[in-house]
């Protein structure tokens, strides 16, 4: 999962990878690789996701600090 707080801690936003989607080959477990996210609020994450016949990286995308994902590109 991944959590960030704008406001110096006093909430917090969660992001679960599991709840947001599915992979196509069916039941996943992701691991967050990498995070980066600018001043402006836009980032990136690499999430490795490992279903039973394949192993692949997905960058996500944010424009809110990391309170919502999207899918962005496979690499």
């Amino acid at each position: 999962m991944f959590a960030v707080t704008t406001n110096g801690g006093k909430s917090w936003e969660v992001w679960r990878p599991n709840k947001e989607f599915i992979h196509e080959n069916g039941l996943a477990h992701f691991t967050i690789e990498r995070v980066a996210i600018d001043v402006d609020g836009t980032g990136t994450m690499d999430v490795q996701i490992h279903s039973t016949m394949m192993v692949e990286l997905k960058t996500l995308r944010t424009e809110d600090y990391g309170k919502t994902w999207q899918p962005g590109r496979l690499v």
